[in-house]
């Protein structure tokens, strides 16, 4: 039998082979957020303590507030845990043309995202975007996996809880 994580990856390779097929990538996007909803930091033996830990990444950074662990990478899309610790937040970013699905493992967290308005460019470093308010969600470990689209709520900043 395969794997949590293999399981993720071989759905998330059919999901997004589908990108652009309707109704067939709404359907695979609703069985990979089934996939990733049975994810636990255990799958990941990860325990809530390492949000905890002093990260540093001399020597540029001592005790950084955020970390990522990369899990696959390929042409199509990427998985990874980011690990934000308590009270910590990865500001405001956006991730152009791409699809993003959020699962919390452990503590909480409260996305805050927005759209930007119909013909402003592309966001770059330095130069602000005009943007409309989506949407504000508290999310936990119980809580469904949270979809950014590419177009809608992309612009993002995650907040941790405790």
């Amino acid at each position: 039998m395969a794997s949590k994580i293999q399981r993720l990856v071989s759905q998330a390779r059919a999901t997004f082979r589908k990108v652009g097929e309707e109704p067939a990538f709404s359907d695979e996007m609703k069985k990979l957020k089934e996939v990733i909803n049975t994810l636990t930091s255990e799958d990941f033996n990860l325990s809530p303590s390492v949000a905890r830990k002093q990260w540093n990444y001399r020597p540029y950074v001592v005790d950084s507030p955020s970390s990522c662990m990369e899990i696959y990478q390929c042409p199509e899309f990427s998985i990874g845990i980011f690990l934000i610790k308590p009270h910590k937040h990865m500001p405001f970013h956006d991730h152009p043309g791409m699809y993003g699905v959020m699962k919390v493992l452990f503590s909480s967290m409260t996305v805050t995202s927005y759209s930007k308005l119909e013909g402003q460019a592309t966001p770059t470093q330095g130069i602000p975007v005009r943007c409309r308010f989506l949407s504000q969600l508290s999310l936990d470990s119980k809580s469904e996996p949270c979809v950014l689209y590419p177009e809608q709520g992309n612009i993002h900043q995650i907040q941790a809880g405790e």
